[in-house]
């Protein structure tokens, strides 16, 4: 008896020590997202900017994958293509602001103007899920296009942040 309580012991024990953290590093989608940008890159050059917009746009597609979607948007911020917010298409999205304030899409061009590429971490809310939460997205000037398109992944809490708080910005945000 003692003898199986303490090969269960064991079980659990190497689970927690092998699952766990590997379910945590499944949670990073960065090489998704550089990869899905650099495929909207190759359709945008392939088929011209204006079907790309439209595929990207499309609620159903190649661009969409779990959490994982592209979106563009105009150097002057106008949203170009969304699957998801069509309502915002056409729209000037500079006053988009995140949770802890931050003007996301001023960040968004900043990134595409200065550095022509780069990541952008903020506070998102998830659709259908109360709470916000950490996330961050590639961001891709398409210079030809006069353009910048995105992807973004919502990055695990660390563990040892306030558990009342949903991934809040009183919890601390991955690098």
């Amino acid at each position: 008896m003692k003898a199986i309580a303490v090969g269960l012991s064991l079980v659990v024990m190497f689970m927690a020590l092998t699952i766990i953290p590997i379910r945590a590093l499944a949670a990073d989608r960065s090489d998704d997202c550089l990869a899905m940008v650099q495929k909207a890159e190759s359709l945008i050059g392939d088929k011209g900017k204006d079907y790309a917009l439209r595929v990207f746009s499309a609620s159903k597609g190649p661009f969409i994958e779990q959490e994982l979607y592209v979106f563009a948007c105009s150097m002057d911020n106008r949203m170009l293509a969304h699957p998801y917010r069509r309502d915002l298409i056409g729209q000037d999205v500079n006053d988009v602001r995140d949770a802890e304030n931050k003007l996301l899409f001023q960040e968004f061009r900043s990134i595409a103007e200065k550095r022509g590429d780069g990541w952008v971490n903020y506070w998102w809310s998830k659709s259908g899920e109360p709470g916000i939460f950490p996330k961050t997205t590639y961001i891709k000037r398409i210079a030809e296009s006069n353009m910048y398109i995105g992807v973004g992944y919502y990055k695990p809490v660390q563990t040892g942040t306030n558990p009342t708080v949903t991934g809040g910005p009183s919890a601390k945000m991955p690098q």
